[in-house]
């Protein structure tokens, strides 16, 4: 299950990511979204690095969905909050916070959901 997730999440982030590089540079709005260089760049390489781990064991893909969820938790409360230096340095607003927040729930979801099986 887990690899599924993180098959399927890394897809779409690497998917989000090179949209966002091939619409322009600079700050600007991919339909609702935010999007920058470095934005593109960590979709891109969030992506691939969940793609990546898809293909090894379960245990690998059940913990960076854990490690994902955690990361792309902070990057939607810094954009919830307006962090200042992370909003701007990845041009974030509220549909990218929501989009964070829902790949964080996935992530987590299916990370915890399995850890917990696991020491039943």
């Amino acid at each position: 299950m887990a690899k599924n997730v993180a098959l399927s999440v890394g897809f779409i982030l690497l998917f989000i990511g090179l949209m966002g590089w091939l619409t322009g540079k600079g700050n600007h709005t991919f339909v609702l979204f935010g999007i920058n260089a470095v934005h593109n760049l960590f979709h891109m390489a969030t992506g691939l690095i969940l793609i990546l781990v898809a293909l090894g064991a379960e245990g690998y893909a059940r913990e960076y969905c854990l490690l994902m969820g955690t990361v792309y938790a902070m990057v939607a409360a810094a954009g919830l909050i307006h962090i200042g230096f992370l909003t701007q340095i990845l041009n974030l607003n509220t549909p990218d916070n929501l989009f964070h927040l829902g790949i964080s729930v996935a992530c987590l979801r299916v990370g915890l959901k399995l850890r917990r099986r696991r020491h039943h």
